[in-house]
């Protein structure tokens, strides 16, 4: 995890909320996006540049098939067997670019490898302190910032009025 307060912690925060309202959602397809954005982050994935194809998508999903990362939907094998339907998926939600003349294959952008280590930190979304931790302190210095500035403008009303008093 970057430190706190640079421009990367900053983008996964706003990754990380992306990655929950998607995961909110539900949806088949987002599980198996998941872990084809896990696997470009790992060492299986040594190409960064590298175009995508559906057969590479297939085989990547097949080795998280084998690792029991897959909660046996036969929706999600479905995707896994059509995995052209995920990478568009991947580019659609703004994780991946597609190749100028050939859009069967796709390369994973610097959000997708940002929403990948994201997944791989917390376990796929399982373990969510990590970020959730900052996100409520970021709320509660937001509150407090906001209470320190109504007591200082009622403050200075109350010296201002004494004043227009006397």
């Amino acid at each position: 995890m970057d430190l706190p307060f640079s421009p990367t912690f900053f983008k996964k925060l706003d990754i990380y909320q992306r990655l929950v309202t998607f995961e909110n959602q539900r949806k088949p397809i987002w599980y198996v996006e998941k872990l084809l954005l896990e696997w470009a982050v790992s060492p299986h994935h040594q190409h960064l540049g590298a175009y995508i194809s559906e057969g590479t998508a297939k085989r990547a999903l097949d080795k998280s098939l084998a690792e029991g990362k897959f909660n046996n939907h036969q929706k999600e094998a479905e995707y896994v067997a059509n995995a052209q339907h995920v990478l568009d998926a991947l580019v659609v939600r703004g994780f991946a670019d597609e190749r100028p003349n050939l859009p069967q294959e796709v390369r994973i952008n610097k959000e997708g490898l940002l929403a990948g280590t994201v997944l791989k930190e917390t376990n796929l979304l399982q373990n969510k302190w990590r970020y959730q931790i900052w996100i409520t302190s970021w709320w509660l210095l937001l509150i407090l910032g906001l209470l320190i500035l109504v007591v200082q403008t009622v403050s200075s009303a109350e010296k201002i009025l004494s004043f227009l008093y006397l």
